[in-house]
């Protein structure tokens, strides 16, 4: 959702979600935490937005660890192992 507008007010987020606000306040509380999401107080209004930079480093860590990993071949449907 913050991608797609690239800038969102909590309560626009919450009348989205089938969350409660408490809820989606505490997703974004950690995300902004994280790095992944900034976060700019407007009155009773918090307005979030994607750091695109931070986001663009992760792709790139997660890359390279899924990118070295030496994945056996995939087993046949129905079988665990």
């Amino acid at each position: 959702m913050l991608a797609e507008r690239d800038e969102c007010i909590c309560g626009e987020i919450v009348d989205d979600l089938p969350l409660a606000q408490a809820t989606v306040s505490r997703h974004l509380k950690k995300l902004k935490e994280a790095g992944l999401v900034q976060g700019t107080i407007d009155g009773p209004r918090v307005c979030y937005c994607l750091d695109r930079d931070a986001l663009a480093r992760l792709r790139g860590a997660c890359d390279a660890f899924f990118g070295g990993l030496d994945l056996p071949a995939q087993p046949p449907p129905g079988e665990c192992c």
